[in-house]
């Protein structure tokens, strides 16, 4: 519900490319706000661990979704 749909994952190639990306994502999050405050409510109930396997933060999208909360939530945010 949170992610990021399959075709527009298909052609990354460039930063350029994960910056578009990740521009219609973060816009989608404002579409997504149910979902989002899902997530939060739950972050702030528990300990909660997005995970992925891009070994750069910066090109993954849930480093976006992480920072999108934290501007909500107070808890920090530790790539490993």
């Amino acid at each position: 519900m949170l992610g990021v749909e399959p075709a527009p994952r298909r052609h990354l190639q460039e930063r350029p490319d994960y910056d578009r990306l990740f521009f219609i994502y973060e816009r989608g999050l404002q579409e997504k706000q149910v979902f989002v405050e899902r997530a939060l409510n739950l972050l702030t109930q528990q300990p909660m661990v997005l995970l992925c396997f891009e070994a750069d933060p910066d090109l993954c999208h849930r480093s976006r979704l992480a920072a999108w909360l934290a501007k909500q939530c107070p808890l920090p945010i530790q790539h490993l």
